[in-house]
C-alpha cells in the first residue's frame, strides 16, 4: 500500500506523468521500458511477500551489483572493508534478461487534453538504435547540450528569445542499459492556439541550428561548458559516484568512464551533424498535452 500511495502521489496526481506514461507506451511498444517503474495499481496490489523474496534471492548478488565509493578514501583500506562485508556473500547464477531493440521505423502522434493542465506542452521522443550509440554516443551528448542545454542553447535562443514562440525548451539524451537509447525534446509554447505548429517550428529551428548556424566556435563553447560541468560534478563525491555507477550500470567499462572528457573533446562538427541527420531515419513520437477547451469543460 505504501508503493501504491507513492504511485498515486507521484504519477496519478500529476497529469504530466500520466501523459508521459502513455507516450512511453506508444514509443517503446512491447519493450519493458514502456512499463511504469512502479507498475500499475493491479500489479502492485497483486504482489505477495513470496514474490518479493523470490526477486531478491534471484537478482541480489555480488556478481550482479556495482559498488561505488567516493570521497577521501584510502584504496587499500576500502578494498579490505569491501572484502570484509561483501566477500562472504556467494555469487549466483543470475540470468540477465536482454532487452531487444525496437526495430520498427515509425512516426506517431499523441494528443491529450486533461482538465488539470493549465499550459500546453509539446514533447518529441526519438528511439536511438544501440548500434548508433556505440559510435555516436558522445556526439548525441554534445548535440543535446547544443540544442537545449540551458538558456544559452540554440533552441532556447531561437524559440524563446527571438521568436517568442515558447516559454521553455529542453533537450535530453538518456542511455539505457539495453536496447535503444532516448533522445527527447520538450517545449512549452507561449500560446494554446495552433499547437500543431509547434512541431513544425521545432523541426525548422533544429535544422537551422545544426545546418546553418553551427560552427567550430560554437562547438568548442558547448564542449567547454560540458567539460566544466563535469569538473564541477566530480567535485561532489555523491554526484561523481552517481555518474560512475550510472555509466557502469548501462554497459560501459571503467576505461570509458575515465576517458569520458577526452571523448567529448574528440567530437567534431561532422560527428554532431551526422548524429542529427540520423534522427530523420529513426522512430519518433510527438506528444501534445493540452488544457481542456472551455466549451468542453462547461459540457
Amino acid at each position: 500500500k505504501i508503493v501504491l500511495q507513492e504511485r498515486k502521489q507521484v504519477v496519478e496526481n500529476n497529469p504530466e506523468s500520466v501523459f508521459d506514461e502513455r507516450l512511453n507506451l506508444i514509443l517503446w511498444g512491447n519493450s519493458p521500458y514502456s512499463r511504469p517503474i512502479t507498475g500499475t495499481e493491479d500489479e502492485i496490489m497483486a504482489l505477495s511477500a513470496a514474490d518479493i523474496y523470490q526477486f531478491y534471492h534471484r537478482y541480489y548478488a555480488p556478481n550482479n551489483a556495482i559498488l561505488v565509493l567516493s570521497g577521501d578514501i584510502d584504496v587499500k583500506t576500502a578494498k579490505k572493508l569491501a572484502e570484509k562485508y561483501y566477500g562472504n556473500i556467494p555469487n549466483k547464477d543470475v540470468i540477465k534478461r536482454k532487452v531487444s531493440e525496437v526495430k520498427e521505423n515509425f512516426q506517431e502522434r499523441l494528443t491529450m487534453r486533461l482538465p488539470q493542465i493549465q499550459s500546453p506542452k509539446a514533447i518529441v521522443k526519438y528511439l536511438v538504435p544501440r548500434e548508433n550509440q556505440e559510435n555516436q554516443m558522445y556526439a548525441f551528448q554534445v548535440l543535446a547540450e547544443y540544442l537545449g542545454g540551458g538558456e544559452t542553447s540554440a533552441l532556447y535562443q531561437d524559440l524563446v528569445v527571438e521568436q517568442k514562440k515558447a516559454f521553455a525548451v529542453s533537450v535530453y539524451y538518456r542511455l539505457t542499459a539495453s536496447g535503444n537509447n532516448l533522445f527527447s525534446l520538450s517545449v512549452i509554447p507561449t500560446s494554446d492556439n495552433d499547437n500543431e505548429q509547434i512541431f513544425t517550428l521545432l523541426n525548422e529551428a533544429m535544422a537551422k541550428a545544426v545546418s546553418e548556424e553551427f560552427d567550430a566556435s560554437k562547438l568548442e563553447k558547448v564542449k567547454q561548458k560540458m567539460l566544466a560541468d563535469l569538473v564541477y560534478a566530480n567535485d561532489n563525491p555523491s554526484d561523481a559516484a552517481y555518474w560512475v555507477g550510472y555509466m557502469l550500470a548501462n554497459g560501459y567499462n571503467l576505461a570509458e568512464v575515465q576517458n569520458y572528457a577526452e571523448n567529448i573533446r574528440k567530437v567534431s562538427l561532422e560527428d554532431v551533424r551526422a548524429a542529427y541527420k540520423s534522427l530523420e531515419q529513426i522512430s519518433r513520437v510527438d506528444g501534445l498535452l493540452l488544457p481542456v477547451k472551455k466549451e468542453e469543460s462547461r459540457d
